[in-house]
């Protein structure tokens, strides 16, 4: 190890990261561990370039100034995510919670209104509430069930907690053309198209095999909903109604 490397485990794997910047360290400071790494995540400057250059695709969305601190952040990520199908872990980009203990995780693409539906809960709900990601937790698929984890990469509000949860229901989010809020089935065929959506793709095709491998055991295993969502103090009370029966 050289002074800036430190362990982080996430979703039960354990990385050796090696940055160059040190504000790597404060960011997964909640996340740091004694454990002994499984994999190694270097960072060089062609990483935080190639973030740079690609900027939305993949689930990031990156203004041209951002610092490269803050790119290598990024970097860091998108190679652990990259490598997590090997482990059966998918990043997929949402706003995860427990609510008594059983995870739930919001879906929809970005301005939606996922996060603030989370914050609806929590404020309905109070201290049976734990926020897990607010934007990009990771999912583990066992044996014994789907399990959702907390990260440090939560989105700009910075929500999240080194926790997990065994994941009971996904819920893709539509605004509600009126003040109310209900819960419809999906078929098949959408539940696939919300979870592809979302799930970050790697570029290598072996690990994209796997990653369409998990999602079809993440649909069997998981209920995947659409949640039509007024975004009102009313909102948790009638989405918990319409998924109670799941968590």
């Amino acid at each position: 190890m050289t002074d800036r490397d430190f362990n982080i485990e996430l979703a039960g794997e354990v990385f050796n990261i090696k940055p160059l910047y040190d504000c790597a360290f404060d960011f997964c400071r909640d996340y740091i561990t004694d454990k002994a790494a499984d994999e190694e995540i270097v960072i060089r400057q062609e990483d935080i370039e190639y973030e740079r250059e690609t900027g939305e695709e993949n689930a990031f969305d990156i203004p041209e100034d951002y610092p490269d601190y803050y790119l290598e952040l990024l970097a860091i990520y998108r190679k652990i995510a990259a490598f997590m199908p090997e482990r059966d872990v998918l990043l997929i980009h949402g706003s995860a919670l427990s609510a008594d203990g059983n995870g739930i995780l919001f879906l929809a693409d970005s301005g939606v209104g996922k996060s603030t539906h989370a914050a609806i809960w929590q404020k309905t709900f109070g201290d049976r509430i734990v926020m897990i990601n607010d934007d990009k937790p990771l999912i583990k698929i066992k044996n014994d069930g789907v399990f959702i984890y907390g990260t440090p990469w939560s989105g700009k509000y910075g929500i999240n907690t080194n926790v997990s949860a065994p994941l009971k229901v996904m819920c893709e989010i539509k605004r509600s053309g009126t003040d109310e809020t209900f819960v419809e089935d999906t078929d098949s065929a959408e539940s696939w198209r919300i979870l592809m959506q979302q799930t970050f793709k790697s570029e290598s095709e072996d690990r994209m095999a796997r990653t369409l491998e998990l999602l079809d055991k993440l649909q069997e295993k998981v209920t995947v909903k659409r949640l039509v969502c007024a975004l009102n103090d009313k909102a948790a009370e009638k989405a918990y109604e319409g998924l109670k029966e799941f968590i």
